[in-house]
């Protein structure tokens, strides 16, 4: 029976310790990307600069979770919260959590604020001018059978009293 208590706290320790240098890498990885991509969104000179350039800074994020969720061989992240809350008593458990909550806000503020102005600079052009764009002339492609046409000549073959129409657009 003490071998078997000492295995478990042996194993205890050993997932304390994985947990702190996780939580540390996470942490120092995770506050650079927020540097980075603070400093590629302040430095930007139009917003589709910024997402042109810069889409794959926003995803290293992603990168350093798998590397923390695999070194504490966990998949998903209710299981990182687990694991904090059995180890939060430690104080440099507890400071680490409170570390990475802070960076999570932190990312969240920095998201929000990058998705403002992405709306604001599309509310900005997003109002066309009738002299901008005949869009009654633009060729299209009808979904259902691949045929191209104008919209203008697409309408004219609806027979219908009220007419709901989605254009979508691909970016490739």
């Amino acid at each position: 029976m003490s071998n078997s208590l000492s295995s478990a706290s042996a194993d205890t320790a050993d997932t304390a310790d994985r947990l702190e240098n996780s939580l540390q890498i996470l942490i120092r990885k995770f506050r650079e990307i927020i540097g980075n991509v603070s400093d590629a969104f302040k430095s930007r000179d139009s917003m589709d600069q910024f997402l042109l350039s810069e889409p794959m800074k926003l995803f290293e994020i992603v990168a350093v979770y798998k590397d923390c969720f695999q070194n504490l061989q966990i998949e998903k992240r209710h299981q990182l919260d687990s694991i904090l809350a059995k180890h939060y008593r430690t104080t440099k458990i507890e400071e680490y959590a409170n570390g990475l909550l802070e960076a999570e806000t932190d990312w969240d503020e920095l998201l929000d604020g990058i998705d403002t102005a992405l709306i604001t600079e599309q509310q900005k052009s997003s109002t066309l001018d009738v002299s901008q764009c005949d869009l009654l002339e633009s060729r299209l492609i009808n979904v259902r059978d691949g045929v191209a046409s104008t919209l203008e000549d697409y309408l004219k073959t609806m027979d219908c009293a009220h007419l709901l129409l989605i254009l979508l657009r691909h970016f490739a």
